[in-house]
């Protein structure tokens, strides 16, 4: 599976940390050189994308079998790799079996549709074709379950991939093309190529054997990315991070708030591209809202990924951390206040991992990079929202002097991130002017909007 013509390449050596101790492990593994750059043809001439999608989709359905016996063996290599606690990665495995269970399930289902053509002598049949060889680069932050949303779909369409994983994060993906194997998927169907983004990610995406290119990760590498697909003009499909925003409202029930604001930005300590990254508090709610966030996130637990009482764990590298470090201090000599954390955690048995504590910076502006730029990490920059005749204003978004219902503004202070992935309001649905404020942040906001209610 890895390598050309679906064999294992002769093994490079590959060195990585572990990221709750700091320490090197290494070994062996297939890597993509240099000079071997080239996709191999059993890629499109191959028997996959002949096979009948039904049959596509029952290897899929054993693949999610295969996963779900090794469970454990795929959670423990997903932790060492990533430095999540084991809980964490157990659920993340979970959902990569649910995941290739779907698209094994709809396997031969879509029949393609009929339009109308116009005439009667005429019919107009939509069916769907593979795009052809797939190119999906994933990130370090869920390894598995990333590349299970894009080999599971790519394969049940028929199309034959070329997976590339983080550099920092390769075992879990090792492990899936060995599933994939043991499940009878012919030889060249997936492969697997580790390496840096330059060495691997970049030769993929400029590729010509290519057909499409999925990215997911950083919004500066994502230009990179279809920059070159351009040249051959390529499918791209990238989705990127950003700074996204959590929204509280007055209204809101102030102990659920409070409960989805810690999980959504200290959550496998704070990377995960769809975090609630930067909190924003009505006015009347702010002080005692961010006075809570900070006593509670002063009590979680740091700690290994097989510490059974760690809340949160490492981050993923020495050289992430000090990026998040500069960010907290940025955002400090701007004119954040610091409420917690901001400092590396002293406790002698956290020392060699890459450990940060979650960190609350409060009186934040908008034109803060702390604030618009995505840190990837466990600091949550928080202000209150504006008077209702001060325009929500972005660095990227002109302001107006035109007052308007501040449920109508706040889009373009959320927009303010490019690249953002997710917007969560939190409000309540029993008190209708609130719940139409709350609705109305949804528009014009070009992300996932997800709106955490208290039930009526």
């Amino acid at each position: 599976m890895a390598g050309s013509g679906g064999r294992w390449a002769p093994g490079h050596p590959l060195s990585r940390r572990r990221r709750a101790r700091g320490d090197r492990v290494g070994g062996n593994a297939p890597r993509h050189g240099g000079g071997d750059r080239r996709s191999p043809p059993c890629l499109r001439r191959g028997p996959w994308p002949r096979t009948p999608e039904r049959e596509r989709g029952a290897l899929l359905l054993r693949t999610a079998d295969l996963i779900e016996r090794d469970a454990k063996e795929f959670a423990r290599a997903e932790s060492l790799d990533t430095g999540k606690r084991l809980v964490e990665s157990e659920y993340d495995i979970a959902d990569v079996v649910a995941c290739f269970r779907y698209y094994g399930g709809i396997g031969g289902t879509d029949a393609g549709r009929v339009i109308d053509a116009g005439r009667d002598d005429a019919v107009s049949r939509v069916v769907y074709e593979p795009v052809g060889v797939c190119g999906l680069i994933t990130p370090w932050n869920y390894p598995l379950l990333q590349a299970s949303w894009k080999v599971a779909p790519a394969l049940l369409a028929g199309n034959t991939v070329v997976l590339k994983p983080s550099e920092l994060t390769p075992s879990t993906s090792i492990l899936l093309m060995r599933a994939l194997e043991e499940a009878g998927l012919p030889a060249g169907a997936a492969n697997l190529v580790l390496g840096s983004g330059p060495e691997v990610g970049a030769p993929l995406s400029e590729d010509p054997a290519v057909d499409m290119v999925s990215f997911t990760g950083g919004l500066e590498t994502g230009k990179r990315i279809m920059a070159a697909a351009a040249a051959g003009v390529k499918k791209v499909a990238l989705e990127l991070g950003g700074k996204n925003p959590n929204v509280v409202f007055a209204d809101a029930d102030f102990e659920t708030a409070v409960d989805f604001a810690l999980t959504a930005v200290f959550l496998h300590s704070g990377q995960v591209c769809s975090a609630g990254a930067r909190l924003i508090v009505e006015d009347s709610l702010h002080d005692a809202f961010v006075d809570e966030i900070v006593r509670r996130a002063r009590q979680i637990r740091l700690g290994g990924p097989f510490d059974p009482e760690a809340e949160t764990g490492a981050l993923i590298s020495a050289q992430h951390r000090e990026k998040v470090e500069a960010y907290v201090a940025a955002g400090l000599a701007e004119g954040a206040v610091l409420r917690c954390g901001g400092a590396r955690p002293d406790d002698p048995a956290l020392a060699n991992g890459h450990y940060y504590p979650p960190t609350v910076l409060d009186e934040c502006r908008q034109d803060m990079r702390v604030v618009h730029e995505e840190s990837f990490g466990p600091c949550s920059p928080s202000s209150a929202s504006p008077t209702r005749t001060t325009p929500y204003a972005s660095p990227t978004t002109p302001s107006t002097d035109s007052p308007e219902p501040s449920g109508r503004r706040t889009p373009a202070r959320l927009s303010g991130s490019p690249g953002g992935c997710a917007t969560a309001p939190c409000g309540s649905t029993t008190t209708t002017p609130m719940c139409r404020r709350r609705n109305g942040v949804g528009s014009g906001i070009r992300a996932w909007v997800g709106s955490w209610d208290r039930p009526a």
